[in-house]
């Protein structure tokens, strides 16, 4: 290839949404760094909005500590309510905190999406599965500073 960048299509198992949401991340990526919250424009992705997150990473002694800001209605809907503005730490309940924030820290480290199918048991309801993706953001292009995320009901 000369001068262009190959870009990595996501796994065809992966859920359409997902991978609708991790190309369009993938597009927005800088060679040699990650894509900003300024390049997301919500209207490109507009039909995902309901079942899309965003989260302020807030960095204390070295530690990514994560905020949501912003949380879809489909997924105050299913989830029971709404946890924008809160703490994963306060949104979560100890086990389920443990079960979902690896991922977070493996995306944070690697500085790559990170796409899990998990279960998880919210408003007086059975198990729910659900897939999940989450992309990094940074507005200097390196250091991250935000996440994007996706999630659907199986």
């Amino acid at each position: 290839m000369t001068g262009r960048t190959r870009k990595m299509a996501p796994p065809a198992d992966w859920h359409p949404g997902a991978r609708e949401l991790y190309a369009y991340w993938a597009a927005k990526k800088p060679k040699d760094g990650l894509p900003s919250r300024k390049q997301v424009d919500p209207i490109d992705i507009s039909k995902l909005l309901p079942r899309i997150f965003l989260a302020d990473v807030v960095w204390d002694a070295g530690k990514p500590r994560i905020r949501f800001r912003l949380v879809g209605s489909t997924l105050v809907e299913r989830f029971g309510r709404d946890i924008s503005g809160l703490w994963m730490d306060e949104a979560y309940d100890d086990d389920y905190l443990q079960e979902v924030l690896p991922g977070y820290l493996e995306m944070v480290e690697t500085r790559k999406p990170h796409y899990a199918r998990l279960t998880a048991t919210y408003a007086d309801k059975e198990h729910m599965t659900y897939c999940r993706l989450i992309c990094p953001l940074a507005s200097d292009g390196q250091n991250i500073d935000m996440i994007i995320g996706f999630i659907d009901f199986e």
